[in-house]
C-alpha cells in the first residue's frame, strides 16, 4: 500500500508540475533530462509490474489446498480478500497515472488547453483521492479481521 501511495504522490506531483509551470506558481521542477510525462511513463510501467505480481500472488493463493481448520480457512479467505483490495488500489492508481499521462501528452500537443487539461487533472485527482480512502478504509479493515483470526489460530494452539 505504501508503494501505491508513493506512486500515487509522484503522479499528482509531475503532473501538477507541469500544469502550474505555465502560470508561475511552480515551486518544483523535475530533475534534470527528464520530464513529468517521463516520470508517468515509468510510473505507469512500475504499477503494470506491481499488478502483474499481485495477479501472480493471488493465483498462487487460490491453488493452495482448502485446509481442513476452520480458521485457517478464513484466514485465507481474509488474505485474498485483502490481496483482491490492494490490486485495486493499484488498478486506481495506474488508472490516474494514465489519465495524467494522456493529459500531459494533449498540453504538449496543445498548449492552449493546459488550463483546462488542469481542471479535469483536479476533478479526476480529487475523485481518485475519494476512492482511495475507501479503499484504504476497507484495506485496514480487513488487516484487522486477518489479524484477530491469527490471534485465534495462536489461542487455540496454546490451549
Amino acid at each position: 500500500m505504501k508503494f501505491a501511495r508513493k506512486a500515487l504522490v509522484l503522479c499528482v506531483m509531475a503532473a501538477l508540475a507541469t500544469g502550474c509551470a505555465t502560470t508561475g506558481k511552480v515551486t518544483m521542477q523535475a530533475p534534470p533530462g527528464s520530464s513529468a510525462l517521463e516520470m508517468q511513463k515509468k510510473n505507469i510501467m512500475m504499477l503494470n509490474g506491481s499488478i502483474e505480481g499481485l495477479k501472480e500472488r493471488i493465483a498462487m493463493l487460490q491453488d493452495l489446498p482448502v485446509p481442513e481448520d476452520p480458521l485457517l480457512v478464513q484466514i485465507n479467505a481474509a488474505d485474498l480478500a485483502q490481496m483482491n483490495l490492494r490490486l485495486e488500489l493499484l488498478s486506481l492508481v495506474l488508472d490516474h497515472c494514465q489519465f495524467a499521462k494522456e493529459k500531459l501528452e494533449e498540453a504538449a500537443a496543445h498548449p492552449e488547453k493546459k488550463e483546462q487539461l488542469l481542471e479535469e487533472f483536479m476533478q479526476n485527482r480529487k475523485q481518485t483521492m475519494l476512492q482511495l480512502e475507501a479503499i484504504d478504509f476497507q484495506v485496514d479493515k480487513m488487516e484487522r479481521k486477518r489479524m484477530e483470526l491469527g490471534m485465534k489460530v495462536i489461542q487455540e494452539e496454546l490451549k
